[in-house]
């Protein structure tokens, strides 16, 4: 059965952007800055670039028509990282929700790595829901690191819906 609409390709991607919610809640303020090295990236800066990447892709790339710019700063604290990551998603869900199957082949010349490509909108959604799933892998590393594993069930985050015993 055909998906009644592209979004529905990606309804996996949902259960990834609800388990960031999910992994913030392991986490305090003072983990936010926290390393694993000192060369490496912090928690804080690695969650920043999650959710500017919605914002980036759609004012930039696909150009949806909001005009918003990509907001500057970055969140201090686990519930301001909440907040954005609820805004971003939720901009990114109003464009998927509104996309026609007539869409999917549209192309969007972008820049990436410094080479000018032409691709499709259903290869950006690739390239994103691919960008969420590496950092939130690195994200999992960290908070490892920290002694706070998170539980599996909420780091996969599988739909209710898939389990048989429930």
């Amino acid at each position: 059965m055909k998906p009644e609409k592209p979004a529905d390709v990606f309804k996996f991607w949902k259960s990834i952007q609800e388990s960031y919610l999910k992994i913030l809640n392991h986490l305090n303020d003072e983990d936010l800055n926290f390393k694993l090295t000192e060369d490496m990236h912090s928690l804080k800066n690695i969650l920043n670039h999650v959710f500017k990447v919605y914002h980036w892709w759609l004012d930039v790339n696909i150009k949806d028509g909001k005009n918003e710019l990509t907001p500057k700063g970055k969140p201090q604290t686990v519930r301001e990282f909440k907040e954005k990551f609820v805004e971003a998603q939720k901009r990114l869900e109003e464009f998927m929700d509104a996309w026609k199957w007539e869409d999917w082949e549209d192309t969007r010349i972008i820049t990436l790595g410094g080479q000018r490509l032409k691709v499709p909108l259903w290869w950006i959604f690739w390239r994103i829901a691919e960008h969420d799933i590496h950092h939130r892998a690195q994200i999992k590393l960290y908070l490892k690191a920290l002694n706070k594993p998170i539980p599996e069930e909420e780091f996969w985050n599988i739909p209710k819906e898939f389990f048989l015993d429930t």
